[in-house]
């Protein structure tokens, strides 16, 4: 399962976090105070929605780096895809930078696409 947000700014780019395995659901589970049976019962859409807004605020987080290092963006919507076997193409001309962090025996990867932007489009 993959959470992205991008912005747009004097910087542009999109932060992917990928989770792996139930990873998504413990997060989920964790989140909302519940237990992965919980969170079974529940269904994918509450674990769409908790994904996308760690995704949201690890972005947000990004963001207000930028910031404050006097490249102010703003953020798009989070967006979720789940799926295996797929492949996100980088942005052209952009700077990539990956990874990963291992989460109590989980593993989470965080892929960073870079690219300046104008404030003014």
């Amino acid at each position: 399962m993959v959470g992205t947000v991008g912005f747009l700014g004097e910087v542009n780019g999109l932060i992917y976090l990928y989770f792996e395995g139930d990873f998504a659901k413990h997060c989920t589970g964790h989140m909302l105070g519940m237990t992965d049976a919980e969170v079974d019962e529940a269904g994918d859409e509450v674990i769409n929605d908790a994904i996308g807004e760690i995704t949201n605020m690890t972005v947000g987080s990004f963001k207000n780096g930028l910031s404050d290092r006097g490249f102010p963006c703003k953020l798009t919507i989070p967006s979720i895809l789940r799926g295996r076997n797929f492949c996100i193409e980088p942005i052209s001309d952009s700077q990539r930078f990956i990874y990963s962090f291992d989460c109590e025996g989980e593993r989470l990867v965080a892929d960073i696409l870079l690219k300046s932007g104008d404030a003014g489009e």
